[in-house]
């Protein structure tokens, strides 16, 4: 029975949209905005006051008269008082980069703009000459200059992350009105489901869909209610329902949710559900159901989702995700969709197909381009699935249209469409066989003119034939080398590559394999010009020569000697039990850029780095004082540079599994079981013997106090199977429903008979043991970042718990004489701190622990107090304020810590003052980012530079930032040194590229400018004035980094 008709994707995800729409939530709460990150705003804000309340000055310089011109000026001592010091003609007054100015004062010169007098005798008078005519309003920021008074400054449903923590901060909000939190419950049904981390039993698998789920909902800001697991029986799983919805207003199962299975209908009988899809023509997810129904009155909604992992996983980002966002009222966090490359083939599925993936950006060809997640190769019986290895650090999902054509389909990589290619055999037989025979011969003679004792074995494939993967595990047990040779011309290499890719081990090798590996890739290229995989598996070496067709005989004599050097470092690594810091590369950079990725080394160049050099390539000018002004490109080096020569040593800490998410892993970890760890059935139907074709079948029962432990078949007998089930050893095949006829009272006997109406084909729907998952693989490497996926694997892979590095914190401090606490009543001279509260809200978003020191006077003694109790608590520790080169902070951390200052001074616009120092106090090194005051600043900086140095020195390798060039929609003014502004990024699907959207920041950024923003554009130093329209920039997209998948580009909101 189907229960609902067959709907498409965009059918079912607009029927999804209604339901939210009707469900959105109607209550309210008042929290303080100390803890709204994360929340949805469901009201507009509106500011309670001018941000600055006064006039403030954009420099360190002298407020002064411009009616005095260029003559001499007194400098009268202000101490800092405020209103400030009243100025008279002919004099001028010190102040400090966001201090208040007289209100007599026109504008402030900078110190390089004026010519301090020498004192007379007698006289202790201070006199300047002012160098350039003051221009009226020259470096004097206006009241209201960021936020004005009344202006709304947040919009309702705006969903509250750091830039927005500071622009309500700055507005005087103490609390604000956010949506009541969805209330969701995650249920799992199945009769041989086990808890992640207790001993497997004989047919069960761990329950790991609860773990991702419950996971993925943290990593988009949604809280859940763990409902356990419930065996798959009626009267349970009606129980399991009504309790659960009793406590939560949305429920999430997972597991059968087939329309042959209870689920829908218990729904529809036992709680008079309307169910609005329950199937969609999607590959994974086709059973996916969305339902409603009354309890007590109130709407509840049920999302069911399938018992595959990786099904669960992918429909849980298409329809759970977005149900939830709308009905929460996040409007603005859509997911885009995105034109690409395909770069990999992927095998098309009847209906359109969801695949996991990995993007990234093209700088050649200035698109996004796809990169296959090991999912593209097909299992026995034509039946292609995603492993629950391959959504692993995939950042995207891409939708493959339905096949059109009988013959086995691939995407091919062209712009801006999927095209079709066939995979096909060679006709000519004979003269591929004969080939295939020259060419073993070939590799033999030149094995012969050496001595070796390495056990080679020459592979003869076509993928369209041959499971590569099976004949590479099997032979990867019994060879020292495994060279790869094809039989056909038109082989598709991908596929080849793809299953080495597969079942290379992802263990770390030694340095020197590593660069024997390369050797051989590189010298393979030079003579062949084509790109050579070398992995290894177990002790193998594996070799792709599938595309050399000719002179097979002189190309692998040129490799011979670095194979069998290979082969013999691989067994003094062995012999030695080497600790192993390298991992293979097949990369197609040149052969030192790829010996710099091959190892887990701090020194590796990120795209932002790419990116700095780019915007700044003037020389370095070296200022006045003792630091001087260095490149945002070298500031990032030194870092790394000071990174890795004084990192102190690793803390780990041992955690339960539910605790690790978001983490750094800092273990290997090897899967203790097969997944599945039996035969498993990929469908519905009958398990039968393929040796008994097409005959009528005996249909056999399950024990039902057994069910666990299937029945043995014998010849013209079968049984049925769920989706997941064990099937019986004998079973050779899987036959679904829907080619099946049920034989009524046959030959008026009890039993039951069907009549198979297809030729089963061996293997056909069945998942092998180990095919997800195999014993002894490795799961997860040292420093990954632990998210959804992650969790889902370490839990398939039989761990509790993990070893992570210890969630150290940082400590944040502010330093000021005129800053107040937000919300607290703003007195006359001082501004709210909201420094502090952006900063603690970037860590939370980027996942770091925090200590908050609050708010310091800018006073040596006072400032030296704090940072003494602070470096006591932490070893990193993050100061705004006071940083100019006429400030206090270098004075002292050089005079009372004897630090070392790495850099002062960035040649970049926001953040010239940023200071990166270290010291050591007892035995431990110590690290400072002293942060500009300004609030544009210091966030625009630590985006930029904080957030790189933490994912460095936490061992985050995977999270940089992604960096596009974007056509730029607007002119900016363009500033002596490179500037960094505010963008909104959105996708022109016309003109097939990036588009940047100004924040009104043009000339220069604003606190407001950073709402709604998920990129840092950077702009060149001043040549021309200004860029101009149409032109294409770089940009730092701060909200998607390259390999999270749950990170998203913002639609550009008109």
């Amino acid at each position: 029975m189907e229960w609902t008709p067959t709907l498409s994707l965009e059918e079912a995800i607009e029927e999804l949209k209604e339901i939210a729409v009707l469900n959105t939530i109607e209550n309210t709460e008042l929290i303080k905005i100390s803890d709204a990150y994360g929340r949805i705003l469901y009201e507009n804000v509106y500011s309670k006051y001018n941000m600055p309340p006064f006039r403030t000055s954009k420099k360190h310089g002298y407020a002064v008269l411009v009616s005095d011109g260029q003559s001499m000026r007194q400098v009268l001592n202000d101490n800092n008082t405020f209103p400030p010091i009243s100025l008279q003609c002919g004099t001028c007054v010190w102040v400090k980069s966001g201090a208040p100015v007289p209100n007599e004062a026109t504008a402030v010169v900078e110190e390089k703009d004026t010519k301090r007098i020498k004192p007379r005798l007698n006289n202790d008078k201070v006199y300047i000459e002012i160098m350039s005519k003051p221009q009226h309003g020259q470096n004097i920021n206006p009241i209201g200059y960021n936020v004005k008074k009344d202006e709304i400054i947040m919009k309702k449903y705006s969903r509250i992350g750091p830039e927005e923590m500071g622009v309500l901060a700055a507005s005087g909000c103490k609390e604000v009105v956010v949506a009541q939190q969805l209330s969701i419950g995650v249920l799992s049904i199945g009769n041989n489901l086990e808890e992640p981390g207790k001993p497997l039993k004989l047919g069960y698998v761990y329950d790991i869909n609860r773990l991702i789920l419950i996971s993925l909902l943290k990593n988009n800001d949604f809280s859940s209610l763990d409902l356990g697991i419930v065996n798959n029986i009626s009267s349970f799983i009606r129980k399991n329902i009504e309790e659960a919805l009793h406590k939560v207003d949305i429920l999430v199962t997972t597991g059968f949710a087939n329309d042959k299975d209870l689920l829908k209908k218990i729904l529809v009988e036992d709680f008079e559900a309307a169910i609005h899809f329950g199937n969609v023509n999607i590959k994974p997810g086709k059973s996916t159901t969305l339902a409603t129904c009354k309890i007590n009155g109130k709407i509840k909604i049920v999302l069911c989702l399938s018992g595959n992992p990786v099904t669960a996983f992918i429909a849980a980002q298409v329809f759970l995700l977005p149900l939830l966002r709308k009905m929460s009222g996040n409007i603005y966090t859509e997911k885009p969709y995105v034109p690409v490359y395909v770069n990999d083939p992927f095998i098309q599925h009847h209906r359109p197909r969801l695949v996991c993936t990995y993007l990234k950006w093209s700088d050649k060809d200035n698109v996004a381009r796809t990169f296959s997640m090991g999912n593209l190769l097909k299992m026995s019986g034509n039946i292609f699935k995603d492993r629950l290895c391959n959504i692993v650090g995939s950042n995207a999902l891409i939708l493959l249209p339905a096949k059109l054509v009988q013959p086995t389909n691939v995407v091919a990589a062209t712009k801006h469409t999927h095209e079709t290619v066939k995979s096909f055999d060679n006709n000519d037989s004979e003269t591929a066989d004969k080939n295939i025979i020259d060419n073993v011969s070939d590799i033999q003679n030149v094995l012969l003119t050496r001595i070796v004792d390495v056990q080679f074995e020459v592979m003869t494939i076509n993928p369209v034939k041959t499971d590569i993967t099976t004949e590479l595990l099997f032979a990867s047990n019994k060879n020292d080398v495994i060279l790869i040779i094809s039989n056909n011309v038109s082989i598709n290499r991908h596929l080849v590559k793809e299953a080495i890719k597969n079942i290379s081990d992802n263990h770390e090798v030694s340095k020197r394999v590593t660069r024997s590996l390369l050797n051989i890739e590189m010298t393979l290229k030079e003579i062949t010009l084509h790109e050579t995989v070398c992995r290894i598996r177990n002790t193998a070496l594996i070799v792709d020569l599938s595309y050399l067709h000719k002179n097979i005989k002189n190309y692998f004599a040129a490799i011979t000697n670095m194979i069998l050097q290979t082969v013999h470092l691989i067994r003094i690594d062995k012999n030695e039990n080497i600790l192993l810091h390298d991992i293979a590369s097949t990369s197609k950079a040149n052969s030192t850029e790829r010996e710099n990725k091959t190892t887990l080394k701090r020194c590796t160049i990120s795209p932002v780095y790419d990116l700095l050099v780019n915007s700044d390539t003037s020389p370095n000018k070296r200022h006045k004082k003792s630091f001087p002004m260095i490149s945002a490109a070298d500031a990032l080096l030194k870092m790394r540079e000071i990174i890795s020569k004084n990192k102190n040593e690793i803390i780990f800490e041992t955690v339960q599994l539910n605790d690790a998410y978001n983490r750094i892993l800092c273990e290997n970890v090897e899967s203790a079981y097969n997944l599945p760890p039996f035969n498993a059935s990929t469908k519905h139907g009958y398990a039968v013997m393929v040796s008994d074709g097409k005959n009528l079948r005996k249909l056999l029962h399950d024990d039902d106090e057994n069910m666990l432990s299937p029945i043995s078949l014998q010849p013209e007998t079968c049984v049925w199977v769920n989706t997941g089930d064990p099937i019986p050893d004998e079973a050779t095949a899987v036959v679904q429903a829907k080619d099946v006829k049920l034989i009524e009272n046959f030959e008026d006997c009890d039993d039951m008979y069907i009549e198979i109406l297809v030729q089963p084909q061996y293997y056909e729907n069945i998942k092998p043991i180990g095919y997800d998952l195999m014993k002894g693989k490795t799961v997860a490497t040292p420093y990954t970042r632990i998210g959804p996926s992650e969790i889902g694997l370490l839990a398939a892979s039989g761990r509790k718990e993990v070893l992570v590095a210890k969630n150290t914190p940082i400590g944040i401090l502010s330093i000021g004489n005129n800053l107040e606490e937000p919300g607290e009543i703003l007195l006359p001279g001082f501004v709210y701190d909201i420094n502090r509260i952006t900063l603690i809200a970037l860590l939370k978003e980027k996942g770091f622990n925090y200590l908050d020191f609050g708010i310091v006077n800018n006073m040596i003694a006072s400032i030296k107090n704090k940072i003494d109790e602070a470096l006591k608590k932490v070893d990193i520790l993050v100061t705004t304020g006071s940083t100019n080169n006429r400030d206090l902070m270098k004075i002292i951390l050089e005079e009372y810590y004897e630090a070392d200052i790495h850099f002062g001074n960035i040649n970049i616009k926001p953040g010239k003052s940023t200071i990166f120092a270290t010291c050591e106090i007892n035995n431990t090194k110590k690290y400072f980012w002293c942060l500009p005051g300004n609030p544009v600043s210091a966030h625009i900086t630590a985006q930029v530079f904080l957030s790189s140095f933490l994912n460095e020195m936490f061992f985050n390798f995977y999270s940089e930032y992604a960096v596009v060039p974007a056509r730029i929609e607007c002119e900016y003014i363009l500033h002596s040194r490179p500037r960094m502004a505010w963008a909104i990024l959105g996708w022109d699907t016309n003109a097939n590229c990036a588009l940047v959207y100004t924040k009104q920041n043009a000339i220069t950024d604003k606190l407001v400018s950073a709402i709604g923003t998920n990129a840092v554009l950077m702009l060149p130093k001043k040549e021309d004035g200004s860029i101009k329209r149409k032109s294409f920039e770089q940009a730092l997209l701060i909200k998607i980094p390259n390999k999270f998948i749950n990170n998203y580009l913002i639609h550009f909101q008109s």
